[in-house]
């Protein structure tokens, strides 16, 4: 993970040409199409809040 994460910085700092405001908006695009990728590719999951039948009890 940090191998990934100082590659990922690297590639930002070279690319953003060493300007705060472009690191910055590097960052901020990378988690954007982040969040954006992780809802478009997320399985939906069965409901996990299913309720149970009710017990029925004699009067």
């Amino acid at each position: 993970m940090l191998l990934r994460m100082g590659v990922t910085m690297t590639g930002f700092y070279f690319v953003s040409g060493g300007d705060w405001q472009r690191l910055l908006s590097c960052l901020v695009g990378f988690v954007m199409v982040r969040q954006l990728a992780t809802r478009l590719t997320h399985q939906p999951e069965e409901n996990q809040t299913r309720q149970l039948p009710e017990a029925r009890h004699a009067p």
